[in-house]
């Protein structure tokens, strides 16, 4: 069994996961991928605008795993786990790989890759598909805040191998977790997570939680240890790391 990866290729869109969702809703396969050169309306969580011009990678893809819709935090986790092992294999010091919860991936402390999750549910409100969004900067970043892997790599880049391996890497996950479940993938996110103890604070909303990091549970959400003791269960929100 494996995932039938097929790739229609743009040179601009305005946004590639819309352009997946599009395709999904008249009833494309597992596997379906559309990637563009740049975006004119990228986006990422909560609607923010993912900048996206050329030179950078950006891509969607369409699975549609058998589960309900509380194993979306799994399948997060699953992709942010496989771009951190892409990517660990282009750099000079693998150690400069990061993953922060839930969909974030860093090079040297800032972001190189993020990930946009968007589901669909059928009548029965079990999964019909799932459209994931990824953008990877390979050639530029926002100043003070991104990281370009060309910066950090072994060699020169090229976006469609970036894009491959970052597909081999989700397959090999995801057929994984169909057959053997969560755990062993939820041990690898968290050897490259921020480590347990680490402080952080969690928005959601306006609401501001605040704490360390104690550990990420069975469906993939975040367990905080707050600052009165208490342990708190997180399956939303932006984390920020404290210095």
């Amino acid at each position: 069994m494996n995932v039938n990866w097929s790739i229609e290729r743009y040179d601009e869109v305005h946004s590639t996961q819309d352009e997946l969702k599009a395709l999904a809703l008249k009833g494309a396969g597992e596997g379906q991928v559309v990637t563009a050169k740049s975006q004119n309306g990228g986006r990422g969580r909560h609607g923010r605008v993912w900048v996206s011009e050329p030179g950078n990678l950006y891509f969607s893809l369409l699975l549609r795993p058998s589960c309900g819709l509380n194993a979306i935090g799994q399948l997060a986790l699953i992709v942010g786990a496989s771009i951190g092992a892409a990517i660990k294999e282009l750099v000079l010091e693998p150690d400069d790989v990061s993953l922060k919860w839930p969909n974030d991936v860093f090079l040297g402390g800032k972001k190189c890759a993020g990930i946009l999750i968007e589901t669909e549910l059928d009548s029965n409100n079990i999964i019909d598909w799932v459209a994931v969004g990824i953008g990877v900067n390979i050639v530029r970043a926002p100043k003070e805040i991104g990281a370009a892997l060309s910066d950090y790599a072994l060699s020169d880049i090229k976006i469609e191998d970036v894009q491959q391996s970052i597909l081999n890497e989700i397959e090999d996950r995801y057929l994984q977790w169909g057959a053997e479940g969560f755990a062993a993938i939820k041990a690898e996110w968290l050897s490259m997570a921020h480590p347990v103890g680490t402080p952080i604070t969690v928005g959601a909303g306006k609401h501001m939680a605040r704490g360390t990091f104690h550990d990420i549970d069975s469906h993939g959400s975040l367990i905080l240890r707050d600052d009165e003791g208490q342990v708190r269960t997180l399956s939303a929100g932006d984390v920020h790391i404290q210095e």
